[in-house]
């Protein structure tokens, strides 16, 4: 099978996290990138500014523009690589992948679980709120871009490395039966077991597999760049495991690295490793 054609899609979207700095991400990136697709915010003032689902029109319409442009160039048979901006650019990247693969397995790998709702959410930021709404949950807006349909089998869904879940969430996952590694059980049974656990689990379940990699995943110490850090996580070397695994497991449909935030950076730690992983996954598809 020839190899994919890798094409990044930058979009620099922030109001998803409401934190300032993500939107500036991409300008570093793309210094680094001899192709890249740039997408801009499309910013539009929320006429009832629900408190509980914080820059709705923004979120909704940048991500329509995504799903649109990643729908094109996975159809055209190259790999959508999305780089972010805040994990709300999932809903564009997912919803369009999971609209041309009718059983797609998602890999979320996140210090969060993002399996909030308006309801449950504690601060009202839609990023989030994105896991929930890919299995069918929350507002029916998200729920439905780009395709009118619930996007993933909540059984076709793993959450990766997740250290910090609001109550609210943790119920939701649970009601759900979503599956979920907590970062206490990876370091306790090991990653490479923890692996051969999520192969196991997606065996017979899914065709194809998107990986979602939200940078603050990692520990911060290594990898300060990230708007809400979470203490501990993983190494850099956990991650390039990882994405070895997945590759060499599974058949890859495209993936996503967000929240990088130049702000908090410290000597480019968290830019160069994101370039590095982009780099990474050119090789392996």
């Amino acid at each position: 099978m020839s190899k994919r054609y890798v094409q990044p899609i930058l979009i620099p979207l922030h109001y998803g996290a409401n934190v300032e700095g993500i939107q500036y991400g991409a300008d570093y990136v793309l210094e680094k990138l001899e192709d890249y697709i740039l997408l801009p915010e499309i910013i539009i003032k929320d006429k009832q500014n629900d408190p509980n689902l914080r820059n709705f029109c923004t979120v909704i319409a940048t991500n329509s523009v995504l799903a649109t442009a990643t729908s094109y160039i996975y159809r055209t048979g190259q790999f959508p690589l999305v780089i972010g901006g805040d994990h709300s650019v999932a809903l564009g990247s997912i919803s369009a992948v999971a609209s041309q693969e009718e059983n797609l397995g998602v890999i979320w790998v996140d210090a969060h679980g993002d399996m909030n709702t308006d309801v449950t959410s504690e601060s009202g930021n839609i990023h989030g709120m994105i896991l929930a709404s890919l299995v069918g949950e929350g507002d029916p807006e998200m729920v439905n871009l780009h395709r009118e349909k619930i996007k993933l089998k909540k059984e076709n869904v793993i959450i990766f490395g997740v250290r910090d879940l609001d109550v609210g969430e943790q119920e939701i996952i649970e009601k759900l039966n979503i599956k979920y590694f907590s970062y206490s059980y990876i370091k306790l049974v090991g990653l490479y077991q923890t692996l051969e656990e999520i192969r196991d689990y997606f065996a017979d379940k899914i065709k194809k597999l998107h990986v979602s990699i939200d940078l603050d995943s990692l520990d911060p110490i290594v990898i300060p760049g990230v708007s809400i850090p979470v203490e501990k996580g993983f190494k850099k070397d956990d991650v390039r495991i990882i994405v070895d695994y997945l590759f060499s497991n599974f058949t890859i449909s495209s993936a996503d690295i967000v929240e990088y935030n130049p702000r908090y950076d410290d000597n480019d730690k968290t830019l160069n490793f994101l370039i590095e992983l982009i780099e990474k996954i050119k090789s392996l598809v």
